[in-house]
């Protein structure tokens, strides 16, 4: 697909115009052009190249026509390949000489002494080593925070988090992820998201001896392990994962005879009928009393019973345990110190 470069003026003011001209928003003429919204962004910051495609359908909606030259396709590829060989060389010489060829092989050679499991190795590729957790309350949480906001595929771990308003929980997610683990996720931020990445196939072998699954959550319509069920304090973290991930805390509002009355509530939304199953089911037994209105979501709304979750099951996540907060301040004057 061939790409346009704008010439003489930026991408950037080249949308800025056709947003003035046609009164169309980002959003508008992403649906237009039948394009991701973030396409736009990019394409303003320079972080690529606009297709002709949406350039002609710009250009025949608003009448602009700035000056512009079309790149053909794969017109990168050569100088891609050209730092790609360069930090090749760089690093294992030049495999056009005896030297370098030698000093490849010599590195190679060095990468797969150090691992000493040789009969693991797949293919070429080596399977990094991760710790091998007991079953625990720290594993059974993050087994709710993957159920939330996770994905497995055959080679890695893909929690994604809301980059405002869980910045402080994702480095507590990772944090979790290197003790049960001891590997150390990478944390990639990226418009609204923070994507925390696991790129280990014995981790994921692990989970996969654990009852989780590779693929799509709702399709599969997954459940929790059955071990975790063997212990109260497993399922009280379980839950903890779930709701920290896939829940919130919020206060109802409403005046009556002029005065204003506030109304906690928690809330657990899931599209997989086996977790609400689960959380309903175990709130219930820990003597709570949440109710169920609509397929997909389960409710807290007794004060008392709000109050008591924080306490004896808790969050990690200081999005609802600060609102929970400030919901006591406002009521109270003051954190109560049996909250």
């Amino acid at each position: 697909m061939g790409r346009v470069e704008i010439q003489r003026i930026s991408a950037d003011k080249f949308l800025k115009e056709i947003k003035t001209q046609t009164g169309f928003s980002y959003i508008e003429l992403s649906r237009i052009c039948n394009v991701h919204r973030r396409s736009f962004s990019d394409w303003a910051n320079g972080k690529t190249l606009m297709p002709i495609h949406v350039f002609q359908k710009l250009v025949q909606i608003s009448g602009l026509q700035p000056p512009f030259k079309v790149l053909p396709d794969h017109w990168h590829v050569k100088e891609a390949g050209k730092k790609g060989g360069i930090k090749r060389n760089q690093l294992f010489g030049n495999p056009g000489t005896f030297e370098g060829r030698k000093l490849g092989g010599k590195n190679s050679y060095n990468k797969f002494l150090a691992n000493p499991d040789f009969s693991k190795r797949v293919g070429f590729v080596l399977e990094k080593n991760i710790n091998y957790p007991v079953l625990s309350p720290s594993l059974a949480e993050l087994v709710g925070i993957i159920w939330g906001d996770g994905g497995i595929s055959p080679y890695q771990l893909n929690i994604t988090l809301n980059k405002s308003d869980d910045f402080d929980y994702s480095r507590y997610v990772s944090r979790l992820i290197k003790t049960v683990f001891g590997v150390q996720p990478a944390i990639y931020e990226r418009d609204s998201v923070i994507n925390i990445v696991v790129s280990r196939v014995k981790l994921i072998k692990y989970l996969l001896k654990q009852e989780l699954s590779i693929g799509s959550k709702v399709r599969q319509q997954v459940k929790v392990p059955e071990w975790v069920e063997t212990s109260y304090d497993f399922i009280k973290a379980c839950i903890r994962g779930l709701l920290d991930t896939d829940g919130c805390f919020y206060v109802d509002q409403h005046r009556y005879n002029g005065k204003l009355y506030l109304n906690p509530a928690l809330n657990f939304t899931n599209r997989s009928v086996p977790l609400l199953q689960f959380f309903k089911r175990n709130l219930e037994k820990f003597g709570f009393h949440p109710t169920q209105k609509t397929k997909y979501s389960i409710f807290l709304r007794r004060e008392d019973e709000i109050i008591r979750y924080f306490k004896e099951i808790g969050s990690s996540n200081s999005k609802h345990t600060t609102k929970f907060q400030s919901y006591l301040k406002i009521k109270y004057g003051e954190v109560p110190k049996w909250s």
